[in-house]
């Protein structure tokens, strides 16, 4: 609105008074056009990053150079050593440069020989003699053979005696049979091999027991999934004892790191179907005996941490959640944070500033923490030599970053994307700082997130578990299975071992030998004889 000069007044007093009254004016004006930039600014972020959500590779690797700065590949490929060179396979194209090639390893395989030889009138040379053989070329490819399903023919022989079945004390019944052997589930056709084969296929390769339905009736056999659910419930029920041991043995080691994801469970008691439950996850154990454990929860509330760390006194490893900080109250425990939530805020920023902007900056300083985690795994150090090295190493670079942040909480309006990420970290400040202290705490919770990811890939093809029952049968195997494969056991073989092994188990000492952190491969491959290589579970290589 113009406004008329004419009717300013004459006097100081007067024009000081408008002016001031002007200048109030603009100033809220200002600062409301200051949080519609912020808002503004927020909301392009949010829609930039759903973008790259939905539409770019899901990935934290960053290869953006700006300026001096190079940003480094997902700071968990540091402390993992993942390879600086990518690999491929000696199959893929020779002309992808940059890439080295790698030969399949096939000697553990069994193999046939398919000979190929020239035609009698090609071993005619043009001079009129026959051609010697003097050598072969060999080429190696592979072939797979469909799944075979044997019938295993159980006769159990009967004997009787020729008193016709009255022995000398007049007692009838003369008549003997060979007993069956112990078995997972009894009056089943279900082996210790197909129960392997069918559970490790849905909780370790996330094939749900609809799709395992109809690759069964392919070879014409008819088994329902209802049958296929019934026997993971009826293996929990037998072996829940190695739960509660697992459980046992890591809430011995003081170090135990936990995490959580919603899961949806049908026929819950005084529930919605469409309500939230949750399996939470805890990984632990020594260094080298990695034990993981799964509960099902219908909440995510720090009760439940309460309740499973009642009497533990240790250090937790967890993200911001703010159960882990109201369920840990008064307990005996204390708090570790999670570097790689820290990284995770800004790498977003990163990704959709392409480079601009301050939070390389961020990215950087926490990539020279993980480089010392790098440097404590090649040097193969204990914990207080590690914790040595995070003091004289670590901390430095943790108390510049701390100033850093504190200049860009002022700077920052609280509801962007930098501030938002600059106050998660320095709301977490505290626990960030745990892991400097004892070199047994993890810079990240990586490896329990690592541990819970099979699930939630799972519960994408399989969507909900049918009843309680089901998930706590869930949460036992996929614990199992999990834990198989951090002690360097391949599941399949480790459940075949199990279920041949445990329906013979008499007492804790024979269920506890069972155990995955107890066993080696050879000990696995021994029993089951076969090679050891493939009783041996080998951790994909980061690609």
């Amino acid at each position: 609105m113009p406004i008329d000069i004419s009717s300013l007044p004459n006097d100081t007093e007067s024009l000081k008074a408008l002016l001031l009254k002007t200048i109030e004016s603009l100033n809220e004006k200002y600062e409301v056009e200051k949080k519609l930039q912020g808002e503004i600014q927020r909301l392009k972020h949010a829609m930039d990053f759903f973008k790259l959500r939905f539409f770019a590779p899901h990935s934290e690797k960053l290869k953006i150079e700006t300026g001096q700065l190079m940003l480094f590949n997902e700071a968990e490929d540091v402390v993992a050593g993942a390879s600086k060179t990518e690999e491929t396979e000696q199959i893929t194209y020779s002309r992808r440069k940059g890439r080295k090639s790698r030969e399949l390893d096939l000697s553990r395989y069994p193999s046939v020989e398919v000979v190929h030889d020239l035609p009698e009138n090609e071993k005619i040379h043009s001079c009129g003699q026959t051609m010697k053989e003097i050598g072969t070329d060999v080429s190696f490819k592979l072939r797979v053979v469909p799944k075979q399903l044997l019938v295993e023919k159980h006769i159990r022989k009967k004997y009787a005696c020729p008193c016709q079945g009255v022995d000398t004390e007049g007692i009838e019944g003369a008549v003997r049979i060979a007993a069956l052997p112990p078995q997972m589930i009894e009056k089943s056709i279900a082996t210790p091999s197909l129960l392997a084969d069918v559970l490790v296929s849905k909780f370790s390769d996330s094939l749900p027991f609809y799709r395992q339905e109809k690759i069964l009736n392919r070879y014409g056999i008819e088994i329902s999934r209802e049958t296929l659910s019934r026997w993971a419930i009826k293996v929990y029920e037998t072996a829940e004892v190695l739960q509660d041991l697992m459980e046992e043995d890591l809430l011995k080691w003081p170090v135990l790191g936990m995490d959580e994801t919603p899961v949806q469970v049908l026929s819950e008691k005084d529930r919605k179907n469409e309500t939230k439950s949750y399996m939470w996850v805890m990984r632990g154990g020594p260094p080298g005996k990695p034990i993981v454990v799964f509960r099902y929860r219908q909440t995510r509330s720090g009760e439940f941490v309460r309740e499973y760390l009642k009497e533990w006194e240790g250090t937790l490893v967890c993200d911001g959640y703010g159960g882990y900080n109201s369920g840990g109250r008064d307990l005996k425990i204390r708090l570790a944070g999670c570097w790689a939530h820290v990284r995770r805020k800004f790498v977003e920023i990163v990704k959709v500033s392409k480079g601009e902007g301050c939070a390389p900056e961020a990215v950087e300083q926490i990539r020279q923490l993980y480089l010392v985690e790098d440097e404590a795994r090649q040097g193969n150090l204990n914990s207080e030599q590690i914790r040595e090295l995070r003091q004289n190493k670590s901390k430095p670079v943790m108390e510049q970053f701390k100033a850093w942040l504190d200049q860009k909480a002022a700077e920052s309006p609280p509801t962007s994307p930098l501030g938002s990420a600059v106050r998660y970290a320095l709301g977490e400040w505290e626990k960030l700082q745990t892991y400097l202290d004892d070199g047994r705490v993890p810079i990240d919770n990586n490896m329990t997130e690592n541990a819970i990811r099979p699930f939630v890939l799972g519960k994408k093809n399989w969507l909900f578990s049918a009843c309680p029952a089901g998930a706590d049968a869930s949460a036992f195997l996929y614990g199992l299975i999990e834990t198989a494969k951090a002690n360097g056991l391949e599941p399949y073989w480790y459940l075949n071992y199990l279920f041949e092994k445990f329906p013979m188990s008499k007492g804790e000492d024979d269920y506890r030998a069972l155990l995955p952190y107890k066993l080696t491969p050879e000990i696995v491959a021994t029993h089951l004889q076969v090679k050891p290589d493939f009783t041996s579970y080998k951790i994909p290589e980061r690609r």
